[in-house]
């Protein structure tokens, strides 16, 4: 680990415990495994083969749920949006010219 710059991470491991450390940003991507700095002070290389998930977090004592629990109550407005921007470039003045077929009922 070269540089002072570091994150919090928590790696998740198939069958086994998470492994919370310190990551570099630029080069904890190693081809072995992703490199760490654990928070007893050794430098570890976990394996990509047994790594489930890495996991950047804010504080490893927060009592986080697992990925496969999170829930995201909030849904995406990508639909409406789209929605919106073809009724406004549709309705009005030349909506026939300009061939989106809302002036003959196709619609698109």
């Amino acid at each position: 680990m070269a540089a002072s710059t570091s994150k919090k991470i928590v790696i998740r491991r198939f069958e086994r415990e998470p492994v919370p450390g310190f990551v570099n940003p630029q080069t904890f991507l190693r081809a072995e495994g992703i490199e760490l700095l654990s928070l007893s002070g050794a430098i570890l290389v976990v394996p990509y083969a047994d790594v489930k998930a890495a996991c950047f977090v804010r504080d490893f004592d927060a009592a986080e749920p697992s990925p496969e629990h999170r829930v995201f109550n909030t849904r995406t407005q990508t639909p409406l949006i789209l929605g919106r921007v073809l009724k406004t470039r549709c309705s009005g003045e030349g909506s026939a010219a300009s061939g989106c077929g809302c002036a003959s009922g196709t619609g698109s």
